[in-house]
């Protein structure tokens, strides 16, 4: 479970993929987490296509996944689950895999850079590039037509204009860090927010990166938060994880809170499921 990876296509399908496996869980529309039958298990099911799935998308019933150096698009719908549409050899390892519009852009480290590629979902069952962008090595993101890319050693977000990608054009945008400030685990960049761990300082979140703007939340950690626990962050929630062990003494925590509202974050306790290692929101109150 270390290396799963979820995806939800709304109102009712979750999916998670694990190694080359994909499960789906469908949950009723509205879903009440006391109603056992409000969320029912379909099943998982073997990519044979893909070796190591590294990341999926899914919308309107139709699931992009990227591993190997292979792009795979397969029917996810619930009454005719996991039927193959086509299959694209990439020229790179892929990594991530991120729906934007009309675009489905798919991204990974080769030779040092990174390198992403837009394809034209109009196009489909037939595979047909936009273009390629060939980048340093960075937390990417697509919001709209513009493509962020997360420069630590610099503090900076380069904004580059895909409208066209024969034609790009970037903007650097510095962001209100203090270099001093000592990082946990490393930050995240979704759509136009980036979110850190600050020791002392709690959790951080910069949205509004193609405003003018930007804007600094803070989220205050609990006081015995362990250095070695993680975030991960939505596009609408924070997740900050708290997995520890002592001697027969165990605890699975996370604390919630919503990514661009200042204020403490809120605790959900999950033992005895230990360890837990990933979280998900489906909706801003359902977790």
């Amino acid at each position: 479970m270390a290396e799963a990876h979820f995806t939800f296509d709304p109102p009712r399908s979750l999916f998670i993929a694990i190694e080359n496996w994909v499960g789906q869980i469908a949950l009723r529309d509205p879903v009440g987490v006391k109603n056992k039958y409000d969320i029912e298990v379909v099943g998982f099911v073997e990519t044979p296509r893909l070796s190591t799935i590294s990341d999926i998308a899914v919308r309107d019933d139709v699931a992009y996944l990227v591993g190997d150096s292979q792009l795979v698009i397969m029917t996810a719908a619930y009454d005719c689950y996991w039927f193959p549409i086509t299959t694209a050899t990439l020229p790179f390892a892929p990594q991530d895999v991120e729906l934007e519009g009309d675009r489905l852009y798919v991204g990974g480290i080769s030779d040092g850079e990174l390198l992403i590629e837009a394809f034209n979902l109009a196009a489909l069952p037939a595979v047909e590039s936009l273009g390629s962008l060939a980048l340093p090595p960075a937390l990417w993101s697509v919001v709209g037509d513009q493509l962020l890319t997360y420069d630590e050693q610099r503090a900076t977000v380069t904004v580059t204009d895909v409208a066209d990608l024969g034609a790009v054009t970037t903007r650097d945008v510095p962001l209100p860090l203090d270099p001093a400030w000592q990082l946990i685990g490393r930050p995240q960049l979704v759509d136009d927010t980036l979110s850190l761990v600050v020791i002392d300082k709690g959790v951080g979140s910069i949205a509004g990166l193609l405003e003018p703007e930007p804007t600094l939340a803070w989220h205050e950690l609990p006081p015995y938060y362990s250095p070695g626990g993680s975030h991960t962050a939505q596009a609408n929630t924070l997740f900050v994880v708290f997995t520890w062990a002592d001697a027969d003494r165990y605890n699975s925590s996370v604390w919630v809170s919503m990514r661009d509202k200042p204020g403490p974050l809120k605790e959900i306790p999950l033992y005895p499921h230990y360890p837990v290692h990933h979280y998900y929101a489906i909706s801003d109150d359902i977790v």
